[in-house]
């Protein structure tokens, strides 16, 4: 349940969420006991104006857990601080159930083809992909242009024709909905410039929806991307082009984090049978 649907189901009194619960999120402990929070109906006129206002966000079960408010989590710890997660590194056919599940009809569901395609054949980081613009689209050389990569470092990668197809069908339905070239290419379908946290929500969706048990998100695309090249015995210069690294150091010790090539080639070699 989204924070919009629980604001719809309070307004028609389907449901009558616990101030007291929604409080601990919402409201800052220093200011529980003003005056201003006193009174229930106050509490959840509070609740209801931030439901509106999306400021409270939802997981997917419909549980509270953070909200976006400036100050309102302030001094609470994060859920994923000092944790750290291996590389999970999906498989083609996982990757393309990804692209599957979304709509090949509706506008957003195009978009969202598009952008995982992006992501994944492109090796883009999610910051750059959602920072592109039309302009930024070379179909006819099978380029994409990241004006500002990482440490502001201008890079042109390639795009297979296969990729460039499913992003082009994009192109071509953001200009039927009058969305201009001003707008970011990957953009609501008001012109409005996509959340990143709309993007790993969608990711997570899409992987329980297809049923997929490893960690889904931006990065883990550019994993793949970068797995795929290295087995793929694409040389290592290239990767580094590719994926717009400042030093061939830092790429091998990437690629190298995600598998061993060697090693996985050498014991491949190996036979044996029951």
């Amino acid at each position: 349940m989204c924070a919009g649907t629980l604001s719809r189901k309070v307004k028609s009194r389907k449901v009558r969420p616990n101030p007291a619960f929604l409080l601990a999120w919402v409201i800052p402990p220093s200011h529980q006991d003003s005056d201003a929070y006193a009174k229930p109906q106050s509490k959840l006129a509070y609740i209801m104006m931030l439901t509106t206002k999306s400021i409270i966000k939802c997981t997917l079960r419909g549980s509270v857990v953070a909200v976006t408010d400036k100050g309102h989590h302030k001094g609470r710890t994060a859920p994923n601080k000092d944790r750290t997660f291996p590389p999970e590194v999906l498989t083609e056919d996982e990757v393309r159930d990804l692209v599957r599940a979304c709509s090949n009809r509706a506008p957003t569901g195009v978009r969202n083809r598009a952008l995982i395609t992006v992501m994944y054949r492109g090796g883009l980081r999610l910051g750059e992909a959602l920072a592109l613009k039309p302009k930024d689209i070379d179909p006819s050389k099978g380029t994409i242009t990241v004006l500002h990569g990482k440490g502001d470092r201008r890079r042109v990668v390639g795009l297979d024709p296969g990729a460039m197809a499913i992003l082009m069908r994009w192109v071509e339905r953001r200009t039927q909905l009058g969305i201009g070239g001003r707008a970011p290419l990957f953009c609501t379908l008001k012109g409005k410039a996509l959340k990143p946290s709309y993007v790993r929500t969608m990711l997570v969706r899409l992987a329980d929806r297809v049923g997929i048990e490893k960690r889904v998100h931006p990065h883990g695309l550019r994993h793949t991307h970068s797995f795929e090249l290295m087995m793929e015995g694409v040389p290592v210069p290239v990767i580094q082009q590719q994926l717009g690294h400042a030093s061939l150091a830092t790429t091998d010790r990437y690629l190298r984090h995600l598998a061993p090539k060697d090693v996985v080639e050498v014991m491949q070699r190996r036979e044996w049978s029951v």
